[in-house]
């Protein structure tokens, strides 16, 4: 029975460090020391063994620092060198070569870092919640991770005719483009990933699908209240290497969403409904409204330790699976009679609205 106990504990800490992508080199001391267990026959050496017979690791050679309370891993470009990276010790001096060590690798993929990120925001609003997550990304990797907020103005019925989403798209290509050069310029050519939120998720959608823009790639990429329509291919952008990967957080108790189709030409309810394309991953939360995401008890879970967010950002793809994530079979947008119905209400609106509008952009462009 101990023995069964102690093979399952190190099945879980395997499938741990692939799930997380860390740990996944390993020697067979560290490995006991991490579960807190130590074999007294040799059950452990064969359970590494049968790992190796069945292709979940393979061994690697490696060497050890001699020094006493130094112990370092060294790679052969070090062994050659006869200096030991870490204490300065040299072998030759000290008297002993390096100790030969068997070591371990996991099958799976490494975590990954953020290394900078775009929060596209929706329209008409200031976004206080952006400074939360910058201090909360910053806090959580511990160190300084770049992120750009996107603002893109005071938005009337710009929002109304999709002529003038292409201008709004420009300028936010632009904007991206420039900033990705910023970063090249300064040793960081990684792909920035994104967040989208409301009106921002469908500009980000249409720089995807803008021939103009080509040229930008990205991470992997967060929706939250996402007025994209649900039929949207995620998956031809995946697999052209523009995005890596998106995750769609759905808000069942989101209401623009469900209206934006109503006035928002090219929209439809995906933080609501989710996206059809099983290449995006919907994962539903029954409380958020449109910004729900985004209260800083809910940034904290999110980003936290074993957080959705922290998972999706950083966790190997392989392993990421959310267990309330599901897939849209369906969708078509509502009568085409009614959302033009509610078009034509939403330009009346802007029309009484239009001179606090005017002088609104005056003092806040």
């Amino acid at each position: 029975m101990k023995k069964n106990r102690a093979v399952k504990e190190w099945e879980a800490e395997l499938v741990h460090r692939q799930h997380v992508g860390d740990g996944l080199e390993f020697s067979a001391e560290s490995f006991l020391r991490t579960v807190g267990d130590t074999p007294t026959d040799d059950s452990f050496e064969l359970w590494l063994k049968e790992k190796v017979s069945q292709g979940e690791l393979v061994t690697l050679e490696a060497w050890r620092c001699p020094v006493e309370g130094c112990g370092r891993v060294i790679d052969k470009n070090e062994i050659d060198a006869n200096v030991c990276p870490k204490c300065g010790a040299d072998f030759q001096e000290y008297g002993e070569d390096p100790i030969s060590q068997t070591r371990y690798r996991a099958k799976g993929e490494s975590s990954r870092d953020i290394y900078w990120m775009i929060v596209i925001h929706g329209m008409n609003t200031r976004g206080a919640w952006q400074e939360e997550l910058s201090w909360r990304l910053a806090n959580k990797f511990r160190y300084s991770a770049p992120v750009l907020i996107y603002k893109y103005g005071w938005v009337t019925t710009d929002v109304l005719l999709k002529r003038c989403h292409q201008s709004l798209v420009d300028k936010l290509g632009i904007r991206i483009r420039e900033a990705i050069r910023f970063a090249k310029e300064h040793n960081n050519d990684h792909c920035p990933d994104v967040i989208v939120h409301s009106f921002g998720s469908q500009l980000f959608a249409l720089l995807l699908e803008s021939e103009k823009f080509s040229d930008l790639k990205f991470g992997r990429v967060i929706t939250v209240g996402s007025i994209i329509p649900p039929d949207f291919v995620w998956s031809k952008h995946i697999n052209s290497g523009k995005i890596e990967a998106v995750l769609n957080h759905v808000g069942r108790k989101d209401v623009p969403v469900r209206s934006a189709q109503f006035f928002i030409p090219g929209t439809g309810p995906s933080g609501h409904k989710g996206f059809t394309d099983s290449a995006c991953i919907n994962v539903p939360e029954q409380s958020y409204g449109h910004s729900g995401a985004f209260e800083p008890s809910q940034l904290k879970k999110n980003l936290g330790t074993g957080g959705l967010w922290e998972q999706f950002l950083q966790n190997p793809l392989n392993h990421f699976k959310p267990s309330t994530a599901f897939h849209l079979e369906e969708w078509k947008p509502f009568c085409v009679l009614v959302r033009c119905a509610g078009r034509f209400i939403g330009h009346l609106i802007f029309a009484v609205l239009a001179p606090f509008s005017i002088v609104r952009r005056l003092f806040d462009p």
